[in-house]
């Protein structure tokens, strides 16, 4: 008597849950080196937006800090007020598409703000954004001005 026999399946590898799998860690990886990402310019505490925007590439940009005791950094480095217009002009003849920050101390009065606001506009910079910090997250972020 003969046993009927069923056919055998070749076996075979699921392919589309690992690709699931592997691109839920792309974008999990890319969502945590994004956090991670900070300007780096002088420490100030920066004022509160719900708008907040996003930042610039970090090869282009020139930041301007102006802390509660009006010093003004560019950078990290603090410079006087008689060398601010020569340094960010030099940088934006340097680089004609670069983003200049501006981090003011939220503490620090809007006079002192614009002061730097139009030193910074007389070197033609092309593009200038007020830093600010987002009111549920708390990291720097930069907000395009017109």
């Amino acid at each position: 008597m003969r046993v009927p026999r069923t056919e055998m399946k070749k076996a075979r590898i699921e392919i589309i849950p690992m690709i699931d799998a592997i691109f839920f860690l792309l974008v999990f990886f890319m969502m945590t080196s994004l956090s991670m990402v900070r300007l780096s310019s002088h420490k100030v505490n920066l004022p509160e937006s719900c708008t907040a925007g996003t930042k610039p590439e970090e090869k282009s940009k020139l930041v301007v800090s102006i802390s509660k005791d009006n010093k003004v950094y560019v950078d990290e480095n603090q410079v006087k007020e008689a060398e601010l217009l020569p340094m960010v002009a030099e940088r934006v003849k340097a680089n004609p598409a670069i983003t200049v920050i501006i981090n003011c101390d939220k503490q620090q009065h809007l006079a002192e703000f614009v002061r730097v606001f139009d030193i910074v506009k007389q070197a033609n910079a092309g593009t200038v954004m007020i830093a600010t910090t987002p009111k549920d997250i708390g990291s720097p972020v930069a907000e395009p001005s017109s």
